[in-house]
């Protein structure tokens, strides 16, 4: 067996990260090394035929893309033909048929007609430049007056049990409804003791579930609570915009929305598709909490998400016994944030064992008939309320020109 030479990797570099797709069109010169489009497409159609799928479904290579059809697509299938190809290449490596630092992506587009796709986009409804320079062009759900979205950026600090509470809380005198949109953690149908699926209606939309006064879409009501969502990022956020405009939301005053950790795709979809009036940020007052609060202020500040302030979950436990207040995880780190990003302090919910039992049960404590349980919650109900009033979106009286 003739043992091949080792290419440099300086070679390899502007192939596998090309800056133009035209490197990989071209015909070679006489004695060049074919490109590796043309490399990679013999190996991948050959896989697809030995596994029985049509090799018609791979589109071809677009730089180190490596294109396929997703229409009539479903996810299982979707993650066979990937797992089909990577080993596919691996095997490829391993003949030395392709540079061993070459990964191609993989990367499905659904079909459709040209002409549509590359229609030319009228004056009246341009994309206006947004946060990054990403183009897009905020659509409003209809008869939603306000969203709000409740972020921590860390998981673990209580930032659903805050939404849920807030909800109810702001539906005692208001209209209103909570997405859960943490498609990888649905928490809001136990928070408020909801189960079953959500009707569809003869148009192909989604009825919310209603419960103690607010209109509720959740994930949780699509899948099975044991099983695991195994989606990558533009699936998700393919499901929450059809959260936003396929579901019979009706009017409300406020969309609270439970945000899932983090500072990736979800939280950019928001940004760039609906028009948001506010950001909550809910943290714990320890610094490994803080870390993390920091990123998602920074993350809403760069997307042009107004915030409104922060709440400091977990403040402080009472004992039952002396009714001595101590601060389990810190007081004055959450002080100093608060000073550092010049952050509005919204509401001090303290840990107590009530407000766990309630919603575990299904029975937010703003709706218990335990004053004291719920009064951080009016509370922080009523600061939302002051930030974002209802009376700014009245409608001017049109004048005839």
């Amino acid at each position: 067996m003739v043992e091949r030479a080792p290419r440099p990797c300086s070679a390899l570099k502007v192939l596998i990260i090309p800056t133009d797709s035209a490197k990989f069109q071209r015909n070679p010169e006489p004695g060049e090394p074919l490109p590796l489009e043309e490399k990679l497409t013999p190996i991948i159609t050959e896989a697809l035929a030995a596994a029985g799928r049509s090799p018609a479904s791979f589109n071809g290579m677009d730089g180190v893309r490596a294109i396929f059809d997703s229409q009539g697509l479903d996810l299982n299938e979707k993650m066979a033909i990937e797992r089909l190809v990577l080993t596919a290449l691996d095997k490829a490596r391993a003949e030395g048929r392709i540079p061993l630092d070459l990964q191609p992506v993989i990367y499905f587009r659904r079909s459709g007609n040209p002409s549509e796709i590359n229609r030319p986009v009228t004056p009246s409804t341009k994309p206006k430049s947004g946060p990054f320079g990403v183009r897009f062009a905020r659509r409003p759900i209809p008869g939603v007056k306000h969203v709000v979205l409740v972020a921590s950026g860390k998981g673990g600090v209580g930032k659903s049990t805050v939404s849920a509470n807030l909800a109810v809380a702001l539906a005692k005198d208001h209209r209103v409804g909570l997405l859960d949109a943490d498609v990888y953690g649905p928490s809001a149908q136990i928070l408020l003791g909801l189960n079953g699926s959500m009707p569809v209606t003869s148009g192909s939309k989604l009825i919310p579930l209603e419960g103690h006064g607010v209109k509720v879409v959740s994930f949780g009501f699509l899948t099975d609570p044991t099983q695991p969502v195994i989606w990558r990022g533009p699936m998700v956020s393919k499901a929450l915009e059809q959260f936003f405009y396929d579901v019979e939301w009706g009017e409300l005053d406020y969309l609270i929305v439970d945000m899932p950790p983090g500072t990736g795709d979800v939280q950019m979809t928001f940004a760039e598709r609906l028009p948001v009036a506010g950001a909550v940020i809910v943290t714990t007052p320890q610094d490994v909490a803080l870390i993390d609060a920091h990123k998602a202020l920074s993350m809403f500040e760069k997307l042009a998400v107004p915030v409104l302030g922060a709440v400091e979950n977990m403040a402080w436990f009472s004992c039952p016994g002396c009714g001595h207040e101590e601060h389990i995880f810190g007081h004055e780190a959450f002080q100093d944030f608060l000073k550092a990003r010049q952050l509005k302090l919204l509401a001090r919910i303290p840990l107590r064992k009530e407000i766990r039992i309630h919603s575990d049960k299904g029975m937010p404590s703003a709706r218990s008939s335990d004053g004291e349980s719920n009064l951080p919650w009016n509370a922080l109900a009523a600061c939302i309320h002051a930030a974002l009033p209802l009376e700014e979106l009245l409608v001017a009286p049109q004048h005839p020109e």
